[in-house]
């Protein structure tokens, strides 16, 4: 049960990062943009804040199902999908570095959480 517990916090780790994004992107988009010009980059912030509820509402209501280990794993890979897409971004991101690291380690985290829930066969 310590392990279900685990990935519960997983969520809520994930959550404050991407509510936190969420604000930060919506309301001043040049810290994070070169170009945040558009409505864009407040969409996009929308969606991480959207993201980041789904997060928060996944470990208020966690139960061992197999519905929250597929939002855990679609949690996990969106954390590899985004650390990759900043590792390439280039001078699109001002701080693509740190936002790399920061998404990769939570990746890593979210990864060792789920390794130790599966079982031996």
């Amino acid at each position: 049960m310590i392990l279900d517990t685990i990935m519960k916090w997983g969520f809520l780790l994930s959550a404050v990062l991407e509510l936190s994004a969420g604000i930060i992107v919506y309301l001043y988009p040049t810290l994070v943009f070169s170009d945040a010009l558009g409505v864009m980059p407040q969409f996009l912030g929308l969606a991480l804040f959207v993201l980041g509820i789904m997060n928060f509402l996944c470990f208020r209501h966690y139960e061992a199902s197999r519905f929250f280990k597929l939002m855990y794993l679609g949690t996990m890979f969106y954390h590899a999908v985004i650390a990759m897409i900043c590792y390439r971004s280039g001078t699109e991101l001002l701080h693509a570095s740190a936002a790399t690291i920061t998404h990769l380690g939570v990746f890593v985290l979210l990864l060792i959480a789920y390794m130790q829930d599966i079982k031996p066969s």
